[in-house]
């Protein structure tokens, strides 16, 4: 009996303890590393992307587009004046910046191929400054307090063989690293690319569409071409890729370098139609499309890469929504 009483008390015990492991909730809900920056603002709420869940409150220190992960579209806006609610920056007469009280005065841009023009970035200003005598663009930084950081030259006019003037200042675009010059002709095609974190230059013998660049915003890994028949031919430092004529009636929005995924976004607007390709950047081949038709009128499209996500907000006049795919095979992971 004695013995009996021992073994019947040791089931007890492992049943009590059976009983209470399975009564404990298993958690299904993902890990969230709140060290990284994936709350994704959205019509002023936030969406985090380990999830791609709402969530109800949101933070600044991990705000996406704060980080080096968000790949803006490249900006064209120049400018003769620039003010903010308290002050203004403008050319003195000897083509340095200078600030003063802003006195109810408004920014000035100014077209694609201006003689004279600066813009702001995140760690200051760039300027471009000619004289009318002048072939050469002088293109200066000068950091946040209006002190100059370094400056360049970059030649902006040449002769060809026909004897005509070929204007090579057509900025094309630029971001807090990199300024895009492009030709004004269609005979002589050349681009530039100029480091805006030391003045360093990229020149091409063709005319850029847009520009491959790597996460970090400022390397520069290929471009995107029109040739005179209108066939986009992505140059990449393997080959040359000849996309579908299909996109030709498209105006390329984006072009966006994930690992070894290369993200172009065609758009329509007339037809408010959207168009995506992922190309494999080493071998050239496509491995997935997608449309999008949107009912109202784009007026911008930003791309992103999020993990193995690709993101795509898309801002109307009236909101913005945004679509996550899967970088691999184009499915749709979530749109909000």
């Amino acid at each position: 009996m004695k013995y009996i009483f021992i073994i019947c008390s040791i089931f007890t015990i492992q049943s009590c303890q059976s009983q209470k492991t399975d009564s404990q909730p298993i958690s299904t809900s993902p890990t969230i590393n709140k060290s990284l920056a994936s709350l994704y603002p959205l019509n002023g709420k936030w969406i985090e992307l380990q999830t791609l869940e709402w969530i109800e409150f949101g933070s600044e220190q991990r705000n996406f587009k704060n980080s080096e992960l968000y790949h803006p579209h490249l900006k064209s806006k120049i400018y003769s004046l620039f003010c903010t609610d308290t002050a203004c920056i403008q050319f003195n007469e000897f083509n340095k910046l200078i600030m003063f009280p802003q006195n109810g005065m408004y920014s000035e841009k100014l077209e694609h191929n201006s003689a004279k023009f600066f813009f702001p970035i995140s760690s200051g200003w760039i300027t471009a400054t000619s004289t009318p005598q002048d072939n050469l663009y002088t293109i200066t930084a000068y950091n946040v307090d209006l002190s100059e950081s370094w400056n360049t030259i970059y030649q902006k006019n040449s002769i060809d063989s026909k004897g005509q003037n070929i204007h090579f200042a057509n900025v094309l675009g630029y971001n807090d690293k990199v300024l895009v010059f492009n030709s004004s002709s269609n005979d002589i095609r050349t681009s530039g690319l100029i480091s805006l974190d030391n003045g360093q230059k990229i020149l091409d013998n063709t005319q850029w569409v847009n520009v491959l660049l790597d996460t970090d915003q400022k390397t520069f890994l290929g471009s995107l071409i029109q040739d005179t028949s209108l066939n986009y031919i992505l140059k990449t430092s393997q080959k040359d890729i000849l996309l579908d004529p299909a996109y030709n009636a498209y105006q390329v929005n984006q072009v966006l370098v994930s690992g070894n995924n290369v993200f172009l976004c065609f758009y329509n607007n007339q037809g408010h139609h959207l168009k995506f390709i992922c190309l494999d950047y080493n071998s050239g081949g496509t491995k997935w499309n997608y449309d999008l038709d949107i009912p109202q009128a784009i007026r911008l499209v930003n791309l992103s890469a999020f993990q193995t996500q690709f993101i795509i907000e898309t801002e109307t006049s009236g909101t913005s929504t945004l679509l996550v795919l899967n970088q691999q095979d184009g499915k749709v992971l979530k749109n909000f």
